[in-house]
């Protein structure tokens, strides 16, 4: 019986350290490349009416050690409407992992925007075009395309200036 007991205290200890260790230990950190798409379109809006103000920001929002360096961003997309909430599934219940409109949620239409629009002063695009063109008539999915082709650059996440977001200016 004397043998038992030490083993018992070394399962005890051991037992104890590992509890210390998952409460004391630093957790691994995750780290990577984020990107923010943000729509904003009119609160309230009348069937047929026109030239309303929108935007569409897209921002470099990427996480340490990441978040010392630019994106370049080639392709900007965006479903104006879908009857479904984003990032809901098929019972609107349960998070969705892509963007694009379901099959059978497809709202194609709802909103028109103008065909061009316009980089706005301050941020990583000022100034820049955008050509706005349906990708997916199906779902109503529209590419906003540099009107010069080159891609937009979006600086390191900061809070000292807006050179980290694009925010196109459109017509809705």
């Amino acid at each position: 019986m004397m043998q038992s007991r030490p083993r018992l205290a070394n399962a005890a200890l051991t037992a104890m350290v590992i509890c210390i260790g998952m409460f004391v230990l630093p957790s691994v950190a995750f780290a990577g490349v984020g990107v923010g798409i943000t729509p904003t379109f009119p609160t309230s809006v009348t069937v047929g009416d026109q030239d309303l103000d929108g935007s569409l920001g897209v921002q470099n929002l990427s996480t340490s050690p990441e978040s010392t360096g630019s994106l370049t961003v080639f392709d900007i997309t965006l479903t104006p409407s879908c009857g479904i909430a984003a990032g809901a599934d098929r019972d609107n219940d349960l998070l969705r992992t892509d963007f694009d409109c379901p099959a059978g949620f497809e709202d194609p239409g709802v909103f028109a925007l103008s065909a061009t629009g316009t980089g706005v002063t301050g941020t990583a695009c000022a100034g820049r075009e955008f050509n706005i063109a349906v990708a997916r008539a199906r779902s109503g999915q529209l590419s906003f395309t540099p009107a010069d082709g080159m891609p937009v650059v979006l600086q390191a996440p900061n809070n000292t200036d807006n050179l980290d977001t694009c925010l196109i200016r459109v017509h809705v």
